[in-house]
């Protein structure tokens, strides 16, 4: 027997189904796209992340400071910045020291070295940011404790003079 009816018409059971499968494969298609579209762009940003991070040094030098270069001295010191906001930081901190070496300042990756100084100066002046809200917020939280102190006091005392036991003593003793 078949379930069709005469004529190659289909059941409206058969249509519902044929609907609901056609929902759901629907879904499916959607969902395997919005997937996808995020396996594409995920592996593209670490793809141009990794390219960024292992790619070769495009800056590095060693430069002259002081006066004491080639006159056969043993003594050379190299001198490497650790934070560096603008390209005069690599050199300046290490100017105007009288010594006897041959003193070179390491002057390299600038632009990477003065975006990591400001992130690390931006973080932590977030954390300082944070310390004085938490010391404001004890500080306000000290001043409500004390101002709420007094009136809290009363009213204990008044609860002393009201209580059910002041209250039944001095009953006890109006009855004898």
């Amino acid at each position: 027997m078949s379930d069709d009816t005469p004529g190659g018409e289909i059941r409206k059971e058969d249509a519902h189904l044929l609907d609901v499968r056609l929902v759901i494969l629907e879904n499916t298609i959607r969902w395997m796209l919005f997937t996808c579209s995020f396996c594409v762009s995920g592996a593209s940003l670490t793809g141009s992340k990794m390219a960024r991070r292992i790619r070769s040094i495009d800056e590095f030098e060693f430069k002259d400071i002081g006066q004491n270069h080639k006159q056969g001295h043993l003594a050379v010191g190299i001198m490497i910045s650790g934070l560096v906001f603008e390209q005069e930081h690599f050199v300046q901190p290490w100017e105007g020291y009288e010594d006897y070496l041959e003193r070179y300042a390491l002057w390299w990756e600038s632009d990477k070295l003065i975006a990591l100084s400001t992130a690390i100066e931006d973080w932590l002046t977030s954390k300082i940011g944070e310390v004085d809200k938490q010391r404001s917020m004890v500080t306000v939280l000290s001043t409500l404790v004390s101002a709420f102190a007094l009136p809290a006091t009363l009213v204990t005392a008044s609860d002393l003079i009201d209580s059910k036991r002041a209250v039944a003593v001095v009953r006890s003793d109006k009855a004898e």
